[in-house]
């Protein structure tokens, strides 16, 4: 007698819940980016897109882009508008960027400013997108949708990637960096994980960490290729002129950026812990740099977590979500990491959305689970920041200074429980 297949009904109620929860979280996480966005664009002046802009510009001209009373000049010139005039008069409102940032900037001087602003954030909300669906690629078939999903709320949700979005920032390009260099390490393609790393770092500093870790498990040909592309680009800097603007960078600007400050949009670790040491109770008008000795003790804690993740990986092979947590550890570690650079984390913990990673927790699965939840809630909230007086009255304040630092420790160690306990197999390179 043939057995009557009987259709697997809680299976398929699984199913069609997970979906219609699905869609209801990323409706309404739709909705909101657009409201606060537009509502973002209207009130607030694009500050870092007028700097970086205006840099640019200043390439065309010939003038250096780190003379503030030169580039205060030509922004009102061609802007006019009189927010300009505020820029270019102190270090965390001029440009300190490296000069290769000015030269992303320069396809959008053919545009008007305002014009080429909004083509720019069109431009960097694609880019976003695009680091989502190459991130994807890293992962097994049955585990994109999961991850696109979750990465796609999360982004669209957070204050990060809208304040992003309104200030004109790079962190799209430096997602597709990381997004690339997560892809390389899934399929051993490590001269493109490097190129990748190269995109991120010409563009901030942080992700050179990547590279380092990557040399430190035995991967030169990422280190040599994020090497060669950064001297391709510098070079190209060299020829039309920039050597000048390259010393400038090493000598006046990087030693004065990374000394960092404890102004509260600073959402690094090291900041958070100086706001909660310091005398000041000021991180709003005035902040202070960080103390030397809490930079220094940065420094020794992301050296520890980098030795630390090669003892436990050290002899298998290289899985993406260790750039993960790479990346997670470089934002908390670094002397600054703004509130936007937060963004980058979230190409990362799609490489934790593996259900192999997963299978091995047993019962601590909850509490992993509610980490990375937790951390989401809080990486979505705005950067909180309270007045002297009040951290005056309240010493506690000074702890809800850092919540998107306290999210990406909550991913920190979700990560790193979830790679120590998991059997991590390797069936992306086989897709």
């Amino acid at each position: 007698m043939k057995k009557i297949q009987m259709p697997n009904t809680a299976s398929n109620i699984r199913l069609v819940t997970t979906t219609i929860s699905r869609l209801v979280l990323l409706s309404l996480a739709a909705s909101y980016f657009a409201f606060s966005l537009s509502a973002r664009t209207a009130r607030e002046f694009a500050d870092d897109y007028a700097i970086n802009w205006t840099a640019a510009k200043a390439l065309t001209r010939g003038a250096s882009v780190y003379d503030n009373a030169a580039m205060r000049r030509l922004a009102l010139e061609q802007v006019g508008n009189e927010k300009m005039r505020g820029l270019f008069s102190s270090t965390y409102s001029s440009f300190i960027g490296l000069p290769s940032t000015a030269l992303l900037y320069l396809p959008f001087t053919v545009f008007d400013f305002n014009s080429g602003l909004w083509v720019y954030r069109v431009t960097i909300g694609l880019a976003m997108v695009g680091s989502v669906w190459i991130a994807s690629l890293a992962l097994p078939q049955e585990d994109r949708l999961d991850a696109i999903s979750l990465a796609a709320i999360i982004l669209l949700s957070s204050t990060a990637t809208h304040s992003s979005l309104q200030l004109g920032q790079v962190d799209g390009w430096i997602m597709v960096g990381i997004g690339i260099a997560i892809w390389g390490a899934s399929k051993g393609r490590w001269t493109i994980a490097g190129i990748g790393i190269a995109v991120a770092a010409l563009l901030k500093i942080s992700p050179l960490v990547i590279a380092v870790y990557l040399l430190m498990r035995g991967k030169w040909q990422a280190a040599l290729s994020t090497a060669l592309s950064i001297t391709v680009v510098f070079s190209a800097l060299l020829m039309i002129g920039r050597g000048n603007d390259l010393i400038t960078f090493a000598t006046v600007i990087f030693p004065a950026v990374s000394q960092g400050t404890l102004w509260n949009q600073n959402q690094s670790g090291v900041a958070w812990i100086g706001r909660i040491v310091s005398s000041q109770t000021d991180f709003i008008s005035a902040p202070p740099t960080i103390d030397p000795s809490i930079r220094a003790a940065g420094m020794m804690v992301l050296a520890m977590l980098l030795f630390a993740l090669w003892i436990v990986r050290r002899g298998k092979e290289v899985e993406p979500s260790e750039i993960a947590l790479v990346v997670i550890a470089a934002l908390l570690t670094a002397p600054l990491t703004w509130e936007h650079y937060v963004t980058w984390s979230v190409i990362g913990l799609m490489t934790l959305c593996r259900r192999s990673m997963w299978r091995a927790l047993g019962d601590s699965t909850l509490v992993i689970f509610m980490l990375i939840v937790f951390g989401a809630v809080l990486i979505i909230l705005p950067t909180v920041g309270f007045s002297p007086d009040t951290i005056h009255r309240q010493e506690w304040f000074r702890f809800l200074t850092g919540t998107l630092t306290i999210g990406l420790l909550a991913w920190l160690i979700a990560g790193w429980r979830l790679i120590r306990t998991s059997n991590l197999s390797l069936e992306a390179r086989r897709i």
